[in-house]
Formats: C-alpha cells, structure tokens, sequence
C-alpha cells in the first residue's frame, strides 16, 4: 500500500500516512472481496475486464498525450532487435557452462537476505526510520 500510498502522494498531493494507507487497505480489500463474492463468471470477470479496459485507456493516453513517434520508432527497432536476436537467444547453452555460477545465486541469495532484514526491521523496529541506519550494508 506504501507504493500506492506514493503514487497517489506525486500525481496528487495525497497525504502519505498509516490513515491514508488503511483507506487504500480497505478499498481494495473491498474489491477483492466483492470479486470474490460473484465469484469466477461476474466477479473476476469484471474486475478483469474492468483491469483490461484501464490498461487500454492508460495506454491510449500516454500514446496520445506522450512521444508517440518515439514510442512507434523504438517499438518497431526493438521488435527488429528481438526478431535478429531470437534464434542467439534461443539456442544458448548455458547450463552447459559454469558461467551461470558467477552471477547467479548469490546476488539472489543477497536480494533475499536484504529483503527479509528489510521486512524484519519494520516489524522490530517500527518507528525508526530507515534511512538512519544503512540497511543496505550486503550490497557495499
């Protein structure tokens, strides 16, 4: 709810508080339950196409009101750049290698780690904030 909490905050100066959080909280909850109310052939179905009719209308909005000769230029290149890279990608044997071991794991292994102590700090320590102590001591 944070992230959304955010959002609302830059396009429109909303608040960001626990208030303004639990509103959200319950405003989704809502819609989550009345989908589920319905149930699979009105409720999901709904709220689906409700998700595809926004998704259309944000992606005709940034076409119309964006850079909609860039955004058809680099769209074009970038199906060029895919469609010549297809078959390089597709038959790259990787697992054959041991190249995956240098990246791999480890940095999944720490992503985690930082998330979990993340998670934990907020749950311990509730009101002190992050940004006091650097929390992101993995990836120095």
């Amino acid at each position: 709810m944070t992230q959304i909490n955010s959002g609302l905050n830059y396009l429109f100066g909303i608040e960001q508080s626990a208030s303004t959080q639990m509103i959200l909280i319950i405003v989704v909850s809502s819609m989550a339950s009345l989908s589920v109310f319905f149930g699979l052939d009105k409720g999901i179905k709904r709220l689906s196409e409700l998700n595809l009719v926004l998704a259309v209308v944000l992606l005709l909005f940034v076409f119309i009101t964006g850079p909609s000769i860039y955004l058809l230029q680099t769209t074009i290149q970038n199906i060029g750049q895919y469609a010549s890279n297809l078959f390089h990608m597709t038959f790259q044997f990787i697992c054959l290698s041991t190249e995956w071991l240098d990246w791999g794991l480890d940095h999944h292994v720490l992503g985690l780690v930082d998330l979990l102590r993340s998670h934990l700090w907020d749950c311990l320590l509730p009101g002190c904030p992050k940004d006091a102590v650097s929390v992101n001591l993995l990836w120095e």
